[in-house]
């Protein structure tokens, strides 16, 4: 039966379409496809099957009876007997660590917590003197976000290169004076590599705009409650060239 995203019946012309699937495929594997459309809609009533107004769900005795199984096994290895494959050798699958590390980097949830810190300690870094400790998050966290990406076959190495040329332009911005065409082409091609570097294009523009979001959460409590701390202290200079330490422009 299908249903829409808040869970509500569908419209006709889609459960047309669901409904000649089901009755094609059983049609096509000598099933009665029948019973194939009483599993998409309540309306059809089969006596002794299922009343009108359910939706037919079947057991695995009951699939059995009806002709919709080909039979019943309790292991794997009835299963092989049952398909005449016993013996025969099985080779199993498992996740290697690698893979099993960029399912969790690749999170909807994990993924947008670690760009919104990269992304918080990037701003830090640009706006403080020097190379720092903002400047290694960012450069971690981005490596942990774009690697995850890499490694489940999302992101490729031309999605990075884009990012990395979106850096450069961000980086020379620094060294002209306001915010110009290199700082917007900048942020341009670092938002357009994250977004296609997600499974899909809106998944990409979810994971951006919560980052983002988060970000700029980051970013102002760190310069609000963090201005007094040591670790501020050696994010951004704090030394002042005033009037009154003898300086004279």
């Amino acid at each position: 039966m299908p249903v829409t995203g808040e869970g509500t019946a569908a419209d006709e012309k889609t459960f047309s379409a669901v409904d000649k699937a089901v009755r094609s495929a059983a049609e096509r594997n000598g099933r009665d496809p029948q019973i194939g459309s009483a599993m998409v809609r309540q309306e059809i009533e089969i006596e002794g099957v299922v009343s009108k107004g359910e939706l037919l769900t079947l057991t695995a005795n009951e699939a059995l009876d009806l002709g919709y199984t080909e039979g019943i096994v309790n292991s794997r290895e009835e299963l092989l007997a049952a398909v005449g494959l016993s013996g025969r050798e099985i080779v199993e699958y498992r996740e290697s660590r690698a893979d099993l590390i960029a399912r969790w980097l690749t999170d909807p949830i994990v993924s947008p917590l670690l760009l919104s810190i990269a992304m918080a300690a990037l701003f830090i870094e640009l706006f403080t003197a020097g190379f720092g400790v903002a400047g290694s998050i960012s450069v971690a966290a981005f490596a942990l976000f774009f690697g995850g990406h890499l490694v489940a076959g999302f992101a490729h190495w031309e999605h990075i290169a884009v990012f990395m040329l979106g850096i450069v332009f961000l980086a020379a911005e620094i060294f002209i004076a306001g915010f110009g065409v290199l700082g917007v082409v900048g942020l341009v091609c670092v938002m357009f590599s994250i977004i296609l570097s997600a499974e899909t294009v809106q998944q990409g523009l979810k994971t951006l705009g919560w980052a983002s979001l988060l970000a700029i959460v980051i970013i102002s409590v760190a310069f609000r409650f963090l201005r007094r701390s040591s670790l501020w202290q050696r994010l951004v200079l704090s030394a002042s060239e005033t009037k009154e330490h003898g300086y004279v422009g």
